[in-house]
């Protein structure tokens, strides 16, 4: 027998439910419903009802014109629309683009270096080494090609599989692939 959720939390199990199966589970989709979906959700009263004035109230928690302001409207139209309630966040979500974003202030390459030396652990300094000299995210390290290192296949991660050379091509010489662990 069907009852309707009493309340948010009811309604954010059921959409995860439903969402799931649309979809299949893999690490992917399981980051994007952490991180698009739940991370917005949890801002929400759990312990009472889904309402308009309550999803607006989160909406509105974020700064216009920003990529959280966004996400917060693409989670939240989804779970309204599932649940029911008519909203239109069309107009809230703003005009964020990743173009309009400012220059990342990044470090240099002889701070990396500096900050690399000073890890003594050698797997982790490896680890470091992976990510700063491929631009790997940390969770790919776990999912590694190295046959045939200096060039690596990434074979799992947020964006797919893909081919990636060292960059400079020299910090490949201090990674040493034969204690690592992956």
């Amino acid at each position: 027998e069907y009852s309707a959720p009493e309340t948010t939390a009811d309604w954010v199990q059921r959409f995860e439910q439903d969402y799931f199966a649309k979809r299949q589970r893999t690490a992917k989709s399981e980051s994007t419903w952490r991180n698009d979906y739940l991370a917005v959700y949890k801002q929400l009263p759990q312990d009472y009802p889904l309402t308009t004035d309550r999803i607006m109230q989160v909406v509105l928690s974020s700064q216009p014109d920003t990529r959280s302001r966004r996400r917060a409207c693409m989670a939240l139209s989804a779970l309204a629309k599932f649940s029911g309630i008519e909203l239109d966040l069309t107009s809230y979500t703003g005009n964020y683009s990743p173009s309009k974003v400012s220059a990342r202030d990044l470090p240099s390459d002889d701070l990396i270096l500096e900050v690399r030396d000073r890890i003594t652990n050698p797997k982790w300094q490896n680890a470091y080494t992976l990510m700063a000299a491929y631009g790997l995210r940390p969770h790919e390290i776990f999912y590694l090609d190295l046959s045939n290192f200096p060039e690596i296949l990434v074979t799992e991660g947020k964006t797919g599989s893909r081919k990636v050379l060292p960059i400079p091509q020299e910090w490949a010489e201090f990674i040493d692939i034969d204690t690592l662990e992956l």
